[in-house]
């Protein structure tokens, strides 16, 4: 079944055909077009993951905010997910004030719950959302910190220097 055929018209309906081939020629190009865009787009991210992020050169400035912003050492959930509770929140307060003057005294009980309750489980989602940043936040700190030497690691390193310096100098003697 082709799309003459749903749209009602006949095989003979030179308009209808018309029409059935720019959506048809218009769909293939579409795909066409998707198909190169995903292939560009997995290329585009290989080249820039390998030659750009994974890259040991010391970028400064701009460059190295923006390599810190695709390797994710920065993260702008935080400031992403206060923007949208307090956006949020408004809305929620603003629909029901709406709801209040389009329902009149029939919605006065509705107008109190949505005005309680609605901002109330929008501040529990993000107060979710603030945990599991701040655990990622703490974990980063925590795996930082586990990736230097040890203070019992440093000693044993400076009791070694002495012990060469110490060498050193008896064999000066």
């Amino acid at each position: 079944m082709d799309l003459s055929t749903l749209l009602g018209g006949s095989s003979s309906n030179s308009l209808l055909d018309g029409y059935v081939n720019t959506v048809n020629n218009t769909i293939n190009g579409v795909q066409v077009w998707t198909i190169i865009a995903v292939i560009l787009s997995i290329a585009a991210a290989v080249l820039v993951y390998f030659l750009y992020i994974k890259s040991t050169t010391g970028f400064k400035g701009f460059w190295q905010t923006a390599k810190d912003f695709l390797s994710f050492k920065t993260m702008c959930i935080e400031a992403l997910a206060r923007m949208f509770y307090v956006a949020t929140t408004v809305y929620l307060v603003l629909t029901s004030i709406n709801n209040l003057i389009l329902l009149g005294a029939d919605g006065v009980l509705s107008f109190f719950s949505q005005l309680l309750l609605y901002p109330l489980v929008a501040r529990f989602a993000y107060e979710f959302i603030m945990v599991i940043v701040k655990i990622w936040q703490n974990t980063t700190i925590i795996a930082e910190n586990t990736g230097k030497k040890p203070v019992a690691a440093k000693v044993v390193e400076k009791i070694e220097e002495v012990k060469k310096a110490a060498k050193k100098a008896t064999k000066k003697k």
